[in-house]
């Protein structure tokens, strides 16, 4: 994966109007050289009282810095007034995506907290006066001003991230959890049109606490703000593998003390299995160290550990034989443990960080054995697979976890098309170009490592001719610039991969990488070997993988 620079330039800020307690950026789209954006925005910061709205953004640098035209003319989307009230009022939280000729804005309404949509035509830009909202079966009610349904009439649907599934063949939104009474965290959701027929799929993907606003020290982790990306760094896209992201705050901390972005990898499957803990949707169980600190748990945002293996899957829902695991500190021995079916973690002086998932207190097929253990000399609670716990002390038998169906993948490195437009430039790169290089797709993944079968690809600069090309095996680039090796590509068709093709457009002396083999209507000038796709693109991520197989036949 590429390691993005950290941005210290402010790309949109508040305003003096209905934006002046703050913009925030949530979608873009590309339009040839000007991204369009859409920024959720808020009317004075004197919280319950804001007033929220979406308003249009343009940037001409590659969304470095966006500029609001017609300023303060430029919302796109406003409450009726009949909603507006004393505290949360408006709509917004939103997200874009392209489907077809339309751009189609999910929103969320804070007189209820449901979602709802509206569009614009492509040819439209998405600018003001463009987005049509969809009320009573159709998009008739503009955007201003206008009314709207929830598109989600159970309810469940409560945030604004929609994206279309290639392997569901479906649209995948958020689901609000509820577990003993309390928000539990969020699960999926399934459209066949993105608009209409919301169903749940499974049960809880990510699991948080209840308490958002006025956390203390004895507040849970909250995970906020999920979203769905593709492992492509699509956001309108996702396939049988993608990415969760998500705002993260550590337990006993609040938004001022800082929060993390994080991310889980989802991985989608079918079963027919009628056990429920074959269907059941599970999460990674991985072990961090520290010193003399082993830490088990499904989410560490504390950089001083390190993982070092991951012994399989807890449920993410309670299911048939199957009881709640909490997560537990002992601040005095800095010592993390894990406490099966017991809220108060076993009492005193200990800390209940969270309930992480279940645990199976019986075997199962492909299930693992896990003990919890004790290192007295090193006051040191730990979890493993060894019934002798490597000759330390074993406490009991902490039950049985599941185990992912799918592969580890191999590990990749992401190869990426970007375009100067005014120096008809393309570059196939896995770094991040600066300015005026603008991302236009990713083209999949090399490895990152040579093994037979596997030719390297080098990144190339013809200065004479501003012309970046890739080269296979030659590393002198035929004798132009060597900016370096990106990585190894396949040379024969494998299953999950990607043909690529190298091109030459001579009007603009222009070579680039295509997964078109006719180039886009340029000349092929040959195949240069095979990416890895989708469908086998999935490291092992610091936040433990989400694993859902229950999504029937």
């Amino acid at each position: 994966m590429e390691t993005l620079p950290r941005q210290t330039a402010v790309a949109i800020g508040p305003g003096s109007g209905f934006d002046s307690c703050g913009a925030w950026l949530n979608s873009t789209w590309q339009d040839g050289t000007t991204v369009r954006g859409w920024y959720h925005a808020e009317t004075a910061c004197a919280y319950p009282a804001t007033l929220k709205s979406v308003a249009y953004a343009e940037s001409t640098d590659g969304g470095r810095t966006f500029s609001k035209p017609n300023y303060p003319y430029n919302q796109v989307i406003t409450a009726p007034g009949t909603s507006i009230a004393p505290k949360y009022s408006g709509e917004g939280d939103h997200h874009v995506i392209r489907n077809g000729d339309y751009l189609y804005m999910y929103f969320v309404a804070s007189r209820d907290y449901q979602v709802r949509v509206a569009r614009s035509r492509i040819a439209d830009g998405g600018k003001p006066g463009t987005w049509y909202k969809y009320y009573r079966g159709a998009f008739t009610e503009p955007g201003l001003g206008g009314e709207s349904d929830p598109i989600d009439p159970s309810g469940a649907l409560t945030r604004s991230w929609v994206t279309y599934n290639t392997y569901l063949n479906a649209y995948l939104g958020f689901s609000y959890e509820v577990h003993a009474g309390k928000f539990a965290g969020f699960g999926l959701m399934m459209s066949p049109d993105g608009v209409t027929g919301w169903t749940r799929l499974g049960g809880i993907v990510q699991s948080s606490g209840d308490e958002y606003w006025g956390r203390t020290g004895n507040s849970p982790e909250l995970a906020e703000y999920p979203s769905l990306i593709s492992v492509y760094g699509d956001s309108d896209t996702t396939g049988s593998t993608f990415w969760l992201y998500f705002t993260y705050l550590r337990p006993g901390e609040d938004f001022p003390d800082g929060r993390y972005l994080l991310r889980r990898l989802v991985r989608l499957d079918r079963t027919t299995s009628t056990d429920a803990r074959m269907y059941a949707p599970r999460v990674a169980l991985s072990v961090y160290q520290r010193d003399d600190d082993t830490w088990a748990a499904t989410t560490v945002a504390d950089a001083r550990y390190t993982r070092t293996v991951t012994p399989g899957y807890l449920f993410t829902q309670a299911v048939a034989n199957t009881v709640p695991v909490y997560d537990c500190y002992i601040p005095f021995w800095n010592d993390h443990m894990l406490v099966p079916d017991d809220p108060t973690c076993a009492g005193g002086n200990v800390q209940v960080l969270g309930r992480i998932g279940w645990i199976s207190t019986v075997s199962f097929p492909g299930a693992v054995a896990v003990y919890r253990c004790w290192d007295e000399a090193a006051t040191n609670h730990f979890i493993s697979t060894d019934p002798a716990c490597g000759d330390k002390q074993t406490e009991w038998r902490l039950g049985y976890l599941a185990q992912s169906a799918a592969p580890t993948p191999p590990p990749v490195v992401a190869v990426s098309a970007y375009f100067d437009r005014p120096g008809h430039d393309s570059w196939a790169t896995n770094i991040l170009p600066g300015a005026p290089y603008a991302f236009q797709r990713r083209l999949g993944y090399l490895y990152r490592e040579t093994a037979p079968g596997r030719a390297p690809m080098y990144d190339c600069y013809i200065p004479e001719w501003h012309d970046h090309m890739a080269t296979v095996y030659d590393a002198t680039c035929d004798g132009n610039q060597v900016l370096g090796r990106m990585g190894w590509i396949a040379e024969e068709p494998f299953a999950g991969g990607v043909a690529l093709y190298r091109c030459w457009d001579g009007a603009n002396t222009n070579h680039f990488l295509s997964l078109d083999s006719a180039c886009g209507g340029a000349t092929l000038e040959w195949r240069a070997g095979y990416v890895i796709g989708d469908a086998t693109v999935g490291a092992n991520t610091e936040t433990g993988a989400i694993y859902l197989p229950a999504l029937g036949q």
